[in-house]
């Protein structure tokens, strides 16, 4: 995602904050799962966001 300067984004960051949005998180997957969370993602059954945890 282009988000323009990093000055933009960081006004985006706290106007997202400050209106309490929130992402929809799908699924988290272990950095050891990079793979499955490839496939999961080109599946396209997935909706809102798909999280790696390391």
């Amino acid at each position: 995602m282009i988000v323009g300067s990093s000055e933009q984004q960081k006004e985006l960051v706290r106007a997202l904050e400050a209106n309490g949005v929130k992402p929809v998180i799908d699924k988290s997957f272990a950095l050891e799962e990079l793979a499955d969370a490839f496939r999961y993602e080109e599946a396209g059954k997935h909706f809102g966001k798909i999280c790696l945890e390391f």
